[in-house]
């Protein structure tokens, strides 16, 4: 295969020569995704009463999300069929034009489509990146690449918030948007030359498909859930999001690897790992953070302070799942994901336990318990991903990237919207603030259920491995990269 070279020949870090600078430009291309989503919540109340939006505060984040969706499966399309450097390309002009028609929105309406945008921008950007990870990185070296894409969440998470809502209060909320654009031009310089040595395989045939339409009615489906859940009316908001939940059902079936619903070892049971454990993961999360607030006795900044702990954890188990890799190979990948999972279990089981037997969110039980939550889902869910992108098909880098991706944006907004619903259910019945957020967390344990079956499918599966330097892509480049 073009593009391999012999295993003694193989880079032995994501930092040498060959890899540094395509390192770095990914490590700040998700950064910089990252901390858009940061800005974005930390801005949108003051500018919303700006634009006077309050009336569609909720689709301030869901028209992201849902133009997000439809850009991670175009993305992983299209990275399948030319070269990633095309669809990169195209990623960073939505993402300057998003952040120029927020920047400059008149109103609400305006701002929207500018979030949209840059959904579609975060949705290829994703899907490439993880490609390019499939395709320029050996498989020894993915886990240490995918650590280092998880971390670069981390100072965004420690320091976006307040560096955003400085600027935010001291000039403008459209300086936060305007002022991420100058840093799309070192992005580009950094990765789009090697991107341009890849190019798809010209003697592969790539039949029609109709994963783009899907995409947009899963995107449809998405937002009718979402709508549902926040009507007052009670046999309209079980209809729509009954509706909603069906067209999720029957699209993702089709957009996701045959045999995920029946969570089939090898590709379809990582993926579900992944999106359980995510969805999970900000499930805990929200209502975490809520639980600190209204009835811990904490302030909105020290609450801040346990999620960066999460954080932190996070990062500090995607870097030890790579070191520990390095020791015990790859097959023992899925030994590695049901320890991820089993430290999630512990973490959010103790804070649920926390305030479901004693109805009291204390601070310091809550932070032993996210941060070993945050620890679990460092560990497995980049092992995970390792898992799916080792299991990938030949030539479908892209889908197997944009499944991963999209697997975490659903298994995130439907989590985190029935967990809503179950919270408002509950404090509409006249139920306690630590009962209704019993119940509000309960779908995070039930996730959890279900990711540790899968990986328990894959432990007893035992995936045969892939030893470098083989790869299960089919695209060329004109470097031996690998």
């Amino acid at each position: 295969m073009p593009g391999t070279s012999s295993a003694q020949d193989a880079p032995v870090s994501i930092w040498d020569k060959d890899h540094a600078a395509l390192t770095s430009g990914i490590i700040l291309s998700i950064t910089l995704m990252a901390l858009d989503g940061l800005a974005m919540a930390t801005v949108a109340p003051i500018l919303s009463d700006d634009l006077q939006g309050g009336h569609l505060y909720g689709w301030i984040f869901s028209s992201f999300l849902l133009a997000q969706i439809i850009g991670t499966v175009v993305g992983g399309r299209e990275v399948d069929r030319r070269s990633p450097a095309d669809v990169y390309a195209a990623a960073l002009v939505m993402f300057l034009a998003g952040g120029l028609v927020c920047g400059f929105a008149p109103d609400i309406e305006i701002f929207l489509i500018g979030r949209a945008l840059q959904g579609i921008a975060a949705g290829l950007v994703g899907s490439t990146a993880y490609s390019i990870i499939n395709v320029l990185y050996v498989d020894r070296l993915r886990p240490s690449m995918l650590a280092a894409q998880s971390s670069a969440w981390v100072l965004p998470s420690i320091f976006g918030p307040f560096i955003v809502g400085t600027i935010a209060e001291q000039w403008s909320w459209r300086v936060v948007f305007l002022g991420m654009i100058p840093f799309v031009l070192p992005m580009a310089m950094l990765v789009l030359p090697r991107f341009r040595t890849v190019q798809p395989d010209p003697d592969r045939e790539h039949a029609s498909d109709s994963r783009v339409l899907f995409a947009m009615l899963l995107a449809v489906s998405t937002g009718l859930f979402l709508v549902g859940l926040e009507l007052e009316q009670l046999a309209l908001a079980v209809i729509v999001s009954l509706v909603g939940i069906a067209g999720m059902g029957f699209l993702v079936k089709r957009l996701m690897p045959e045999g995920t619903y029946t969570l089939k070892p090898v590709l379809p049971a990582a993926l579900v790992v992944r999106s359980m454990a995510f969805g999970a993961f900000l499930i805990c999360e929200t209502y975490l953070v809520y639980s600190l607030k209204e009835f811990g006795g904490v302030s909105a900044g020290v609450a801040g302070l346990l999620i960066t702990g999460g954080a932190l954890t996070w990062s500090t188990g995607s870097w030890l799942q790579a070191r520990v890799e390095r020791i015990t190979g790859a097959e023992k990948r899925p030994v590695r994901m049901v320890a991820g999972l089993a430290s999630m279990i512990a973490g959010i089981g103790l804070i649920f336990g926390m305030i479901a037997l004693f109805h009291e969110a204390w601070y310091f039980v809550a932070l032993a318990g996210w941060l070993l939550a945050g620890l679990g889902i460092g560990f497995g869910l980049t092992t995970a991903a390792a898992v799916a992108l080792a299991e990938s098909p030949p030539g479908e880098s892209g889908r197997t990237s944009s499944s991963m991706l999209l697997g975490d944006l659903l298994g995130a907004s439907f989590g985190v919207g029935i967990g809503g619903a179950l919270l408002a259910f509950g404090l509409q019945q006249g139920w306690s603030k630590p009962g209704s957020v019993t119940l509000a967390m309960l779908p995070a344990l039930v996730f959890l259920a279900i990711g540790a079956i899968a990986a328990l499918r894959l432990l007893a599966s035992r995936p045969a491995h892939h030893p470098d330097p083989v790869t299960h892509h089919t695209w060329s480049s004109s470097t031996a990269a690998d």
